[in-house]
């Protein structure tokens, strides 16, 4: 049970769910008028540089040891370098309320993962009831009249999800690395392995670069390499050593449903019935997910 939760602490959450919620839009927004995996390669290289700044003030040495290499391969290799490239690529096509929706899944993909893969939680009826609520309410949206699904909006969905399980396996084979890192030598050793990858992506895709980038694209990268990835995932793991484990979740039912605010307010994103049936269909799974405990299997 959470008492005595100091304000600071609070402001500390409400940040994360903000930044998680305006996440997808700025990426959508960054995509405009450059090549997804160049304007992913600018966010993260902003945030190395600024990173390395404060690695050098504090005299901090960089985390290389041989120990250290899995979590950065989980962090960097999985949840940035391959699942980040496949969400720059979904964004192409999907309006960034489906983005959030679907990543928003996570939870559920690290509950299958962990039920099913690695047999360290044992799921009751209600988890499976759980995710059938997810997918169908994701079955109605992308059946909304509204969105006739194209071949290339296929692919992107198929993307997103792809995305959403890397990062789902990414916090599973985190927990399972043998030393436990600062939070800042994660996202260093992250960074040091997803930047090559994504500049790798950005080469295989054409090695494009635009002859013109709006304020709108610059504004969204600065905004994103700066308080998406740094402060997002610092605050994060804040998060994680203030609350408990059910209230950090509940970032992930909370995040999405801001995204679809800010989607139609800045973006003019249309929410239509089908999108906030399935929304509140995915969000209800999830609920449903997150609140209820799974056994541990021995």
């Amino acid at each position: 049970m959470q008492t005595q939760i100091a304000p600071q602490s609070w402001a500390i959450f409400a940040s994360v769910v903000f930044i998680w919620s305006t996440t997808p839009l700025a990426i959508v927004i960054s995509n405009q008028t450059i090549d997804p995996f160049l304007s992913l390669s600018l966010r993260m290289l902003l945030s190395l540089i600024l990173l390395s700044i404060w690695f050098i003030y504090q005299k901090r040495p960089l985390p290389l040891a041989t120990s250290a290499w899995p979590t950065h391969f989980a962090v960097g290799g999985l949840g940035i370098g391959l699942s980040m490239s496949l969400v720059y690529l979904a964004a192409q096509q999907l309006p960034s309320s489906w983005i959030a929706l679907i990543f928003g899944l996570a939870p559920l993909f690290t509950g299958i993962l962990e039920g099913v893969i690695f047999r360290s939680l044992h799921l009751k009826l209600w988890h499976w009831l759980g995710i059938i609520l997810a997918i169908y309410g994701l079955w109605i949206i992308f059946h909304d009249p509204k969105h006739q699904l194209q071949d290339t909006m296929t692919w992107s969905i198929i993307a997103m999800l792809a995305s959403t399980f890397f990062h789902a396996l990414s916090a599973s084979l985190l927990k399972r690395t043998k030393v436990t890192l600062a939070p800042v030598d994660t996202v260093m050793g992250g960074l040091l392995i997803a930047i090559p990858m994504t500049l790798c992506f950005w080469w295989l895709n054409g090695f494009s670069i635009p002859s013109n980038v709006t304020n709108n694209v610059a504004y969204a990268i600065i905004y994103l390499g700066v308080i998406g990835s740094l402060a997002g995932f610092l605050l994060y793991y804040k998060v994680l050593t203030i609350f408990s484990a059910t209230m950090s979740s509940f970032i992930t039912l909370l995040a999405p449903t801001l995204a679809l605010i800010w989607g139609a307010l800045v973006n003019n994103e249309p929410i239509t019935p089908y999108l906030m049936v399935g929304a509140c269909l995915i969000l209800l799974g999830l609920a449903v997910f997150i609140m209820i405990p799974a056994d541990k299997h021995r």
